[in-house]
């Protein structure tokens, strides 16, 4: 690899959907950049407030700008649509109401050009508008990992890295990656079902130590409610969990162990959640959730019960068969 890759296009791809309030700063983030060769498609996902109008002015001030309207495909669907157009050696998602230091992409891309590597991961803060100034962290450092290490990582829920690996907005992407990849439209958790497949694609993944992306927190952020009836619906994470399980039985055994154990955690800690509600029996939708949830790891502990330690083979028995006693006695809490 030469210097010369360091002035090739990255398309920077923002699913755009009702966030008046936040575009701009995102936006302003981005054509800020650094690193000035882009190409900015910004996909208004059917919006009803005036985002759309909103990145119609953006792109008259800016030609690196362009912008697709589009019925309401949701956040994966969003993505696929700027993925198909876009023309850039590398590609980057930022979610249209989080934003960037301006030395971002410059940094990233540095990355590539220094180690090789087809994935530069950079390093996330929560932002709370109300409570704190946006500060950037540059530790300079990093590490590289193969395809394995890294897959490795996905199964490491109290890594650090974790977050930073499974999600799509953060990272630089070489394009060639997402050749015969898309993210499933209509599913939520929808990078838990595409990242293991885009890692093990890249011979080298580079993960900074830096953190320069900063994901907002507000009421609206589905990340930050953990209530029992807004959770039901994030109960797809398991279809993602054992895709990711059935992905790794084929391609890397090695680590379907690792695996199958997340699927055990996550069915808890959603255990969790909708059992801390008082009346969660005579709720018809949350009684449904806990016998779905235990009726789907009852599926996975079976069928790969033979690669599973024996302190597993013992706890997702209990959970199989009395989830109530392993809860009581496991006693984890759901924490992000």
């Amino acid at each position: 690899m030469n210097s010369d890759d360091l002035n090739e296009l990255i398309s920077v791809i923002i699913p755009v959907y009702n966030v008046e309030k936040y575009l701009g700063r995102c936006l302003d983030s981005i054509i800020g950049q650094t690193c000035v060769k882009l190409e900015i498609i910004l996909v208004d996902d059917g919006s009803t407030d005036s985002s759309g109008q909103i990145c119609e002015k953006y792109r008259d001030k800016d030609s690196r700008i362009q912008v697709i309207h589009q019925n309401n495909k949701g956040l994966a669907g969003a993505r696929n649509t700027g993925i198909d157009i876009a023309r850039g050696k590398y590609i980057f998602f930022i979610d249209s109401d989080d934003f960037v230091d301006i030395t971002t992409l410059e940094r990233l891309l540095s990355l590539i050009n220094k180690t090789d590597a087809d994935m530069a991961v950079g390093q996330y803060s929560l932002y709370f508008e109300s409570k704190e100034a946006a500060q950037t962290q540059y530790m300079g450092s990093y590490k590289i990992y193969s395809a394995s290490e890294a897959l490795s990582r996905l199964n490491d829920w109290r890594n650090e890295e974790t977050t930073s690996l499974i999600t799509a907005w953060g990272t630089l992407y070489k394009r060639k990656l997402f050749e015969d990849i898309r993210y499933p439209e209509g599913k939520w958790h929808e990078d838990e079902f595409v990242t293991h497949r885009l890692i093990s694609k890249a011979k080298k993944i580079c993960v900074s130590e830096d953190s320069f992306y900063f994901y907002r927190q507000h009421e609206e952020s589905f990340m930050s409610k953990i209530d029992s009836h807004s959770q039901i619906k994030h109960i797809v994470l398991f279809d993602a969990l054992q895709e990711r399980a059935d992905f790794f039985s084929k391609n890397y055994p090695q680590l379907l162990d690792g695996a199958v154990h997340h699927i055990l955690r996550e069915a808890n800690s959603f255990y969790d959640i909708f059992c801390k509600e008082r009346c969660w029996r005579k709720d018809s939708q949350i009684k449904q959730a806990v016998k779905d949830i235990v009726s789907r790891y009852r599926k996975y502990y079976f069928k790969y019960w033979s690669v599973l330690n024996i302190k597993d083979k013992i706890s997702g028995g209990i959970f199989c068969f009395f989830p109530g006693i392993y809860h009581k006695a496991a006693g984890i809490k759901w924490r992000y």
